[in-house]
């Protein structure tokens, strides 16, 4: 990546933050600052997350002190039917044996962490048929997400040292443009992220790599957004942090995209690109997330900034978190609805077979997805139902 290339992107970066998040403008500045920094910074190594204690008492620290000390999870409706692929095990193995290669895991404490997080069941969950090889590199580009996120995003941004957000950033997105467009003294995350770079080139259309690669800078961008408020330690208005929260969850253009890849088919750009389609995937992106927000949240209660929406909408509306949960569940269930509906409509108006055939992995993503975060170790949900 050249001088000028690598202008354009920070630029590109800090325009967005300004846009979208006003309580981001120092994250300018720091982009500014890590300018020169941008071809020898250090990176941080990952490893997997540890548990801490089973309560969602809301920290001191947080907005939303004073709230309950436990907040149960609301019912969420799922039409679809549950189911797993064949070779979930030898997923399961494999995500492990990555995990070690690439530095996640080095102790024994490490893998049984990672064990309980069911990387690997996850990606067999959201994939219920198709190719083993496929859903394996979603298992191990999910590890690489989450552990991105925990370690490159929402550590910085509570120490206040964000140019290690942004250096990162900036040397992943050279990665996958070209995995062989590396400089010297990798640490373990950009390692771990040119191969599935590599490797992402061996099983993807040049299409959908494009898709893919796009929909990851937008994971970054919001990434830099989130740190911004985790820095701060404040919540964002609710209009600024749904926007951010489906980018960084890259499911549009990161992780739907393997359902074609698994599949072994390709959506036509136009069909692809089509109002119809493109709103039944902003409707599973919205369900996901919110899944997400409830169930992921209710360990987050015991953080300093509980970074999900019931706790965005307690700050802004004045609403008892008990409240609050119940409200986003109540979103999820009537998308839900609202989903069925539209895809009964999207199979009665488009003929072509690959439709449904995207339409029906996205069913399974949602299926799975929330199948999975109900049972994980990560979020713990048995522990507050």
């Amino acid at each position: 990546m050249n001088a000028t290339t690598s202008q354009r992107i920070l630029h590109r970066i800090r325009a967005w933050a300004f846009e979208t998040l006003p309580t981001a403008r120092e994250l300018g500045r720091l982009l500014d600052m890590t300018k020169a920094r941008l071809h020898d910074s250090s990176s941080r190594h990952t490893s997997a997350p540890q548990s801490s204690q089973h309560t969602n008492t809301v920290s001191a620290g947080s907005p939303l002190r004073g709230a309950p000390v436990r907040v149960s999870p609301p019912a969420l409706y799922c039409p679809f039917p549950s189911a797993v692929h064949d070779d979930v095990h030898s997923i399961e193995e494999g995500t492990i044996t990555w995990m070690k290669r690439y530095g996640y895991i080095k102790t024994p404490g490490e893998e049984e962490s990672a064990r309980k997080a069911q990387f690997g069941i996850r990606a067999a969950r959201v994939h219920p048929i198709g190719c083993t090889e496929a859903i394996q590199f979603v298992s191990n580009l999910t590890v690489w997400l989450f552990l991105t996120d925990d370690v490159y995003v929402e550590e910085p941004g509570m120490s206040r040292t964000l140019s290690i957000t942004t250096d990162h950033i900036i040397r992943s997105i050279r990665i996958l443009r070209d995995p062989e467009d590396v400089s010297s003294g990798l640490g373990a995350s950009l390692l771990a992220l040119q191969d599935i770079s590599r490797h992402l080139r061996v099983l993807a259309t040049p299409e959908q790599i494009d898709r893919f690669v796009n929909g990851m800078i937008e994971f970054f961008l919001a990434g830099c957004c989130e740190a911004v408020s985790f820095s701060r330690k404040t919540l964002p208005a609710e209009a600024d942090y749904i926007p951010v929260r489906d980018a960084i969850n890259c499911l549009r253009s990161v992780c739907f995209v393997f359902i074609e890849i698994v599949g072994g088919h390709e959506l036509p750009g136009p069909i692809w690109c089509g109002a119809d389609l493109q709103a039944v995937v902003g409707k599973a992106t919205r369900i996901v997330s919110n899944h997400h927000d409830i169930l992921s949240g209710l360990r987050e209660l015991s953080q300093d900034i509980p970074m999900n929406l019931p706790a965005v909408i307690a700050r802004e509306q004045g609403l008892p978190i008990t409240e609050a949960f119940a409200h986003v569940g109540d979103q999820a269930n009537a998308d839900m609805r609202s989903f069925v509906d539209m895809i009964n409509r999207i199979f009665a108006d488009q003929p072509d077979p690959s439709v449904r055939t995207y339409v029906d992995g996205l069913k399974a993503w949602i299926r799975g997805n929330l199948d999975w975060s109900l049972t994980t170790g990560r979020y713990r949900v048995c522990d507050y139902v």
